[in-house]
């Protein structure tokens, strides 16, 4: 088992050089061989890098045994298993270099993934530290805030919640703060409620009861719970535990006379107001301004150089999935 997860242990990762380069490879974590030479271009151009989580940093092996020191020793690390149970190793060599891309280069990281906001919270001891972590395919935004900055803080979610780092040397613990402005735009498609209840302070280690407080699907407003009751009408299977700004369909919670609809599920144009993208092997569906793209274009401008910085000219992208194409695409690193 050690042998194949050593093998298996893929990590897509920003080789960081001395020559003030950035190169980007794909290279095994027990190899000790020099790995071949990627898409290189001057560090100086680059302010931020995004990076997917799921299948990038993150790597889900078909059959994962019980954590062993043996893994420990090479640097395996296993994250808690999601809501549907996958559960991922990540490499202590990944959460090295991203470290060093932040810490040594000065460089903004930020995770942006569709994993459900509720996962994202879980794993975040787990991840890299970054300078944004972005979770509902880019529907929704937290930054890190240092304890000591809090009390100047009015968009904690909550005060009393703190984050801490399990590996790496960065393990100052840290609040979340969520950007209201960005989630103001997607209540307009979303509508307030279905973030009743996906707050942090309303989580179980906070409040046992926050089950209670969230808003039946029912009951939401807005275009996009309106295309998810729509769905559900027509026969779909849809996931919206977790999600506030978006909502998910699996292929494998289908019964085996939906394919075909699924495959046109896939082909057709959701309704205006709606974006959707594929993302490991399910169908999301979020508001039009949100996205991985959208979310992108939005933290280069805020967190860099203001309008001087571009995602062509000055970002990297590293991602796999379907869902990540068009942000590739803009960042063209």
């Amino acid at each position: 088992m050690t042998q194949w997860l050593r093998a298996a242990a893929l990590v897509f990762i920003v080789t960081l050089k001395g020559s003030g380069c950035v190169e980007l490879s794909d290279r095994k974590q027990s190899s000790t061989k020099k790995a071949n030479p990627g898409v290189s271009f001057a560090m100086d151009e680059i302010d931020i890098v995004f990076s997917d989580v799921d299948g990038t940093l993150v790597h889900y092996p078909k059959q994962l045994y019980p954590e062993t020191e043996e893994d420990k020793k090479i640097g395996i690390i296993h994250l808690p298993p999601s809501a549907t149970g996958m559960q991922g190793i990540i490499s202590s060599e990944t959460l090295r270099l991203c470290q060093e891309l932040r810490c040594r280069k000065g460089k903004k990281l930020i995770l942006i993934s569709g994993m459900r906001t509720t996962t994202l919270w879980k794993r975040i001891p787990y991840l890299p530290r970054a300078d944004a972590y972005c979770s509902e395919g880019g529907g929704r935004i937290f930054y890190p805030i240092k304890v000591e900055q809090a009390g100047a803080s009015n968009n904690l979610t909550d005060k009393g919640l703190t984050f801490s780092l399990l590996f790496g040397s960065d393990k100052e613990p840290f609040f979340l703060e969520e950007d209201l402005e960005w989630r103001t735009r997607m209540e307009q498609t979303t509508g307030s409620e279905s973030f009743v209840g996906n707050e942090l302070s309303q989580q179980r280690n906070i409040d046992e009861n926050y089950e209670k407080l969230i808003i039946p699907l029912e009951q939401r407003k807005g275009v996009l719970w309106d295309h998810c009751r729509d769905l559900i009408r027509d026969g779909f299977v849809v996931d919206t535990e977790g999600y506030s700004a978006c909502f998910r369909v699996n292929r494998k919670h289908q019964s085996s006379n939906k394919n075909e609809k699924f495959e046109k599920l896939l082909a057709n144009i959701p309704p205006k107001g709606l974006a959707t993208s594929v993302n490991l092997g399910c169908v999301d569906f979020y508001p039009d301004q949100s996205g991985k793209l959208n979310c992108c274009e939005y933290l280069i401008k805020k967190l860099c150089r203001g309008s001087i910085s571009t995602l062509d000219r000055n970002a990297v992208c590293l991602c796999d999935d379907d869902n990540d194409l068009e942000m590739a695409l803009a960042c063209k690193h």
